[in-house]
């Protein structure tokens, strides 16, 4: 990031007094811009949706969702955004859950107001992780004391040890890419889909805010892989996960379903027409994609059924919708879209 660009920081703590006293002093950096302030985990997690923050400086200890949950969240649904814990507990479990829960910084409220600062720029500009003097103290000391081992987990141990070793964001990031992306295309996995349509329900229920899905599948699949063998079909699989990724907005999450399915969500939606442009869009582009082999070119196309989420929708009739709408698909021809 240059220098002359400013860091867009969320602050979200349950003390009004903490609030307002970051808020005047953050604003007083020239590159620091205090873009939200939230009260309340799940009032953060919704204005770094419409917000779009750069740091979350974060509470641990608040009412109706807690920090670590939701930092968790907050990572999960925007991995770009980096959460730093400002927090009066020193305890090695909490440094721990925080991490844990994906926190690249973690500050006892009565640091000075420059070591805030300095950590926020850490974060955002330099991907590094950020722990204030006195944690990282307590956390050596307790990592040196073979008793503590016997409190924690074996996750917790191991992330103690990380962060005394310096390691924690490397590991971090590697326990992130194993549980949430698809190891072959390296988008988001089926796991990862289900958590954000949950949060997407979350928010068609609370603030009526549509979005829909579309679920593609490869045509011919098979028929690929019996005549180029797998490791084209894989390459085949990698070209069309790229296309859809390329294809999403920042409020979209596309990912990989299963075998040649992929699933595309799409939050944020003003009416069904931007879903069926969406869907076209990606159809079109797939079939004028190629892959380009030594002797000549492999195409495909996919087949997508696509609709809108319905108040009364769970995950799996929404899937059972869009899947029977992929078939029709199928049943038409492929290379076909249909809606429902």
């Amino acid at each position: 990031m240059a220098a002359f660009e400013t860091i867009r920081v969320l602050i979200a703590d349950d003390h009004q007094i903490v609030r307002d006293g970051l808020r005047s002093l953050l604003e007083k950096e020239a590159d620091i811009q205090v873009v939200g302030i939230a009260k309340e985990g799940r009032t953060a997690l919704k204005m770094v949706q419409d917000l779009a923050p750069q740091v979350v400086v974060m509470d641990v200890s608040m009412p109706d969702l807690n920090g670590i949950e939701a930092t968790h969240l907050i990572r999960k649904d925007f991995p770009e955004v980096k959460v730093i814990a400002l927090s009066m507990h020193t305890a090695p479990q909490f440094v721990i859950n925080m991490m844990q829960a994906g926190a690249a910084g973690y500050l006892i409220k009565d640091c000075a107001w420059r070591e805030l600062s300095e950590a926020i720029r850490m974060v955002a500009n330099k991907n590094q992780v950020y722990l204030s003097p006195g944690i990282a103290e307590i956390l050596e000391a307790k990592s040196a004391d073979s008793s503590i081992f016997t409190e924690l987990s074996s996750s917790e141990r191991e992330v103690l040890q990380l962060i005394a070793e310096g390691t924690v964001l490397e590991r971090l990031r590697e326990w992130q890419d194993q549980a949430y992306l698809d190891e072959l295309t390296r988008i988001a996995n089926r796991r990862h889909l289900e958590i954000f349509i949950a949060a997407r329900f979350n928010e068609l229920e609370r603030f009526a805010r549509p979005f829909g899905v579309i679920f593609a599948d490869l045509d011919h699949f098979k028929q690929v892989n019996d005549t180029f063998g797998h490791q084209v079909g894989d390459s085949i699989l990698k070209m069309v996960a790229e296309t859809m990724v390329k294809t999403c907005r920042s409020y979209d999450l596309a990912g990989r379903w299963g075998g040649e399915e992929f699933l595309w969500v799409l939050g944020n939606l003003q009416d069904e027409g931007q879903l069926k442009t969406a869907a076209e869009r990606l159809r079109n582009l797939v079939a004028n994609s190629s892959l380009t082999l030594p002797d000549h070119d492999v195409r495909v196309t996919i087949s997508l059924g696509a609709t809108m989420a319905r108040p009364q929708d769970t995950l799996e009739t929404l899937i059972r919708r869009v899947d029977s709408l992929l078939y029709l698909s199928k049943a038409a021809g492929r290379n076909v879209t249909t809606f429902g």
